[in-house]
């Protein structure tokens, strides 16, 4: 068994790593020899990143923080990096994690910070895609919580580098397109992850972003 009282031990090369996120972590990433360890199956190795660039971050894994007054605790870091017209954005994703709240991201970009969760409803009703917005003359709106939301942007991302545990299994080179629409306070992102650049079809979630006080 690689799990132990407060730890568990990379299946790989031994390492002792700490042991967060609660029973529906699925994957676990060493941050000593880039394993990628799969939480359902004894911590099974199921591949290896090495020289990975590390994100820029003021925050680090097992750190501890009130958001909207929850306690949180940053259990996993994602690098992400989006590349358009000779222009390269990097900026870096938390995975964090309440025994009350459940899972969320914490981003950091530039010196700001914001809090993201999913979202269990489509806002207006409608999936936004970026085929969808082509063929349209006027951005589409929406109302949601008591806002309007206007469509802001639609952009293609990468990840990059990964540590620390997961509630998912996080692939190098993996593509998420989001469509983004902003209201007053907050932003509602159509995110399609392990994107196909043909059909614009893949995994699909809703998540709500806010930006928080420095």
């Amino acid at each position: 068994m690689a799990r132990k009282e407060k730890g568990i031990n990379c299946t790989n090369c031994g390492a002792g790593l700490p042991d967060l996120g609660g029973g529906r972590v699925k994957s676990l990433v060493c941050s000593y020899c880039g394993s990628v360890l799969d939480a359902d199956k004894e911590f099974e190795v199921i591949t290896q990143y090495l020289n990975m660039p590390h994100p820029d971050t003021p925050f680090k894994i097992g750190q501890t923080g009130r958001i909207k007054r929850v306690k949180f605790q940053i259990i996993g870091t994602m690098g992400m990096v989006e590349r358009h017209a000779g222009q390269v954005w990097r900026w870096t994703e938390h995975q964090i994690f309440s025994p009350t709240r459940g899972y969320g991201w914490l981003t950091y970009e530039n010196g700001h910070v914001s809090f993201t969760r999913k979202l269990r409803a489509i806002p207006g009703g409608t999936w936004w895609k970026a085929s969808m917005l082509d063929h349209l003359e006027n951005p589409p709106s929406f109302e949601y919580d008591d806002q309007r939301f206007h469509y802001h942007e639609s952009s293609d991302a990468e990840i990059e580098f990964v540590d620390g545990a997961f509630n998912w299994i996080p692939v190098l080179g993996n593509k998420a397109r989001s469509i983004t629409f902003n209201g007053d306070n907050k932003a509602i992102n159509f995110v399609t992850s392990n994107v196909s650049a043909i059909t614009d079809d893949g995994e699909r979630e809703v998540e709500v972003t806010e930006y928080l006080p420095p």
